[in-house]
């Protein structure tokens, strides 16, 4: 179905059917890919209000982390990267970790 000039398109207002524990002592954040696009106000949250919390996301290459350098940037040493089909580069060097094998029973995180 296409939309034409003329066609009437309803929408509704957005729902929040993934909140954050607003009261937890320190949350952990872990996003896949794209799939980081929710979390990230949830990191702003976190980190505007100086709460404790620990982020892991992971992307098949170093290349693929959405905002990596910006989510690096806010979340400091509290965010772990994680590349399924990479090793790590001196670049990437800070807070990176390579899973050397993409099948979950045999993943070896390295720290470098």
């Amino acid at each position: 179905m296409q939309v034409k000039e003329g066609d009437v398109i309803e929408s509704r207002m957005p729902e929040n059917e993934f909140p954050m524990a607003t009261g937890a002592n320190h949350s952990v954040l872990i996003a896949g890919g794209i799939g980081i696009t929710p979390i990230l106000s949830m990191l702003h949250r976190l980190t505007s209000e100086g709460r404790s919390f620990a982020m892991h996301y992971s992307a098949r290459t170093h290349s693929e982390f959405a905002l990596r350098d910006r989510i690096a940037e806010i979340a400091g040493d509290s965010v772990h990267f994680y590349a399924s089909r990479d090793v790590c580069r001196a670049r990437w060097a800070k807070n990176c970790n390579s899973i050397c094998n993409v099948e979950l029973s045999e993943c070896y995180a390295v720290s470098y």
